[in-house]
């Protein structure tokens, strides 16, 4: 993987990875390749979450097909060693949290997966994990979400305060799909 050629994103949309029952002896190595992964998605890079949590789920019984999509990871790691978290140099500590939910992608479970929060522009909590309820509809997904947000904000905001960090006013965005598909967003401050 060394000479590997890089690819744009770490998840190829089109592909839609399954259960299967597989006895393969790679399972060894991929179950390897994926606690690796989620090693660098937890500590270094929030854009690797999603993927990590998804390749996660196939660990009893891995395909070739989740072999590559845990190889397409690698090419994408290889491609983008120059990208880094940043911090800007303001002395008021802003807070700004992004929430989204896939509303029940997973079939199986039918629950939403869950956002990151930003202080001063770099990113300090993310999370990519299945909702604790089942939503019955998108917005209710995108509520959950929010909430799920609002809890790491109050988390990172009594953090901040223990440590005597001046605080500034937070903002929480949301995206909310309308029954006539638009997209809006809600500032709650």
């Amino acid at each position: 993987m060394t000479s590997c050629n890089s690819v744009a994103t770490p998840a190829d949309t089109s592909t839609t990875l399954k259960t299967s029952i597989n006895e393969d002896p790679r399972n060894v190595l991929y179950r390897q390749l994926v606690g690796s992964l989620m090693y660098l998605a937890v500590v270094t890079r929030p854009d690797l979450a999603y993927t990590v949590a998804t390749l996660s789920k196939f660990l009893d019984s891995p395909t070739d097909e989740h072999w590559n999509a845990g190889k397409r990871v690698l090419r994408y790691l290889a491609g983008t060693t120059d990208i880094g978290i940043m911090y800007g140099r303001d002395r008021s500590t802003k807070l700004v949290a992004y929430s989204d939910a896939d509303w029940a992608n997973c079939v199986n479970t039918r629950r939403s997966t869950s956002g990151v929060v930003l202080l001063n522009g770099g990113p300090v909590t993310w999370f990519s994990r299945k909702q604790g309820v089942v939503a019955t509809s998108t917005t209710d997904a995108e509520y959950v979400a929010a909430h799920d947000a609002g809890k790491e904000i109050v988390w990172a905001r009594r953090l901040l305060k223990k440590i005597g960090s001046q605080i500034a006013p937070y903002v929480l965005w949301t995206s909310v799909l309308c029954p006539f598909y638009y997209h809006t967003s809600m500032d709650i401050i």
